[in-house]
């Protein structure tokens, strides 16, 4: 009988809205995987390799770039009522790539793939 060949792996799976949590209780700021980047629909995900290098790859060898964009977003005022942080999350938010990487840095998520689910 033919057989399907697959690799065995283990992925962190995680809610975006477990994640959005997450950020807004360390940070103080908002923030909406889903709205950032492709706007995500519901029912789909994102898997991400965070090791500390893999999930930069696509800002390039320069250290000094997204250590700059997470600082300057991390040093943002925290915006005050529903609507502010509706247009903040919206306007002003990092990649998911870059909130992983701050998360690794921060020791809170340890080296691994990441399957961040989207739903509602």
């Amino acid at each position: 009988m033919p057989e399907l060949k697959f690799e065995a792996k283990t992925l962190n799976v995680v809610s975006y809205l477990d994640l959005n949590d997450l950020v807004k209780e360390l940070t103080g700021l908002p923030w909406n995987m889903q709205q950032q980047g492709e706007m995500m629909s519901n029912g789909s995900y994102k898997i991400i390799k965070v090791d500390g290098d893999s999930e930069l790859d696509f800002y390039g060898p320069d250290y000094q770039t997204y250590r700059g964009m997470i600082d300057e977003w991390l040093a943002s005022p925290i915006p005050q009522g529903w609507q502010e942080e509706m247009h903040f999350e919206r306007d002003n938010g990092l990649e998911v790539e870059l909130i992983l990487h701050e998360l690794w840095c921060r020791k809170i998520i340890p080296t691994g793939e990441y399957l961040i689910l989207v739903g509602w």
